[in-house]
């Protein structure tokens, strides 16, 4: 069975319980918890976390820079309200061109380019 590591960062304490109840006989074991002003790069260091679960209320962007810093880091936001998230990570992709043309080219840049939209709106 694979080991993940998770951290829960800027959660209601509700919800941080639900989650760790839910979570207590899979491969996901919570290694800490921490409030919204906690310094996320240095938590995913320290506990060598895999994986961080958080409020939606921190900016994907900060998500953005975590994911640049660590790479096969892996992140999850929860909604306030526990319903829905978003789930983020980094995933190389390759793109077969065939016959090289520009045209060919071009659609792969612009392919790349709206997908990097998605993930960064």
């Amino acid at each position: 069975m694979i080991h993940t590591r998770a951290v829960l960062i800027d959660m209601p304490r509700l919800n941080r319980a639900i989650l760790r109840s839910q979570l207590e006989d899979t491969e996901l074991e919570v290694v800490g918890e921490y409030p919204g002003d906690a310094v996320m790069s240095a938590v995913v260091r320290d506990d060598r976390a895999d994986l961080v679960i958080a409020s939606d209320d921190l900016a994907s962007d900060m998500i953005g820079k975590l994911l640049e810093l660590y790479p096969r880091l892996k992140a999850v936001l929860i909604a306030a309200d526990g319903r829905t998230g978003a789930f983020y990570e980094l995933r190389p992709r390759r793109t077969d061109l065939a016959e090289l043309s520009f045209k060919r080219l071009l659609a792969a840049v612009r392919s790349a380019d709206e997908g990097w939209a998605l993930w960064t709106s």
